[in-house]
């Protein structure tokens, strides 16, 4: 789904409307359907988010900061082979795990293509830790 983001959409409009692919109103759905429903989920998140004080519509809209994540992850898997990436709006990093050195210049490169800023790179050997390693003597 990763490369097809108009099922990727579609998915994640079946999935707000309580819809399987597999049911027969899902499959009717036409493309101004799916545009309908999204709409209606953003007027919904948007006017529960006008509904929050000050404080908690804060903390709410710093959460959101997912799709952020989503962004640089995205482009992260698309530049280089990793086994794992999990960036965090929160500490202003993401982790890699790759067998490959990650080249910096490429790095910046794909983040900066983004429109996210590229601050810096630290590297350090992965350990992978076996399962009950702290048994061993």
């Amino acid at each position: 789904m990763e490369h097809a983001p108009y099922e990727r959409l579609k998915w994640r409009v079946l999935r707000y409307a309580g819809a399987l692919p597999s049911e027969k109103r899902a499959q009717e759905m036409t493309d101004a359907d799916y545009l309908y429903c999204l709409v209606h989920e953003m007027l919904d998140r948007e006017e529960a988010m006008e509904r929050l004080c000050p404080e908690c519509r804060t903390r709410a809209e710093e959460a959101r900061c997912s799709i952020c994540e989503s962004h640089i992850n995205d482009a992260i898997r698309n530049a280089f082979s990793v086994k794992k990436v999990s960036a965090s709006h929160g500490k202003g990093e993401a982790d890699i795990i790759s067998e490959e050195p990650i080249d910096e210049a490429k790095l910046r490169e794909a983040i900066t293509k983004t429109g996210y800023d590229f601050v810096s790179m630290t590297s350090k050997p992965y350990e992978k830790h076996a399962l009950f390693a702290f048994l061993k003597k």
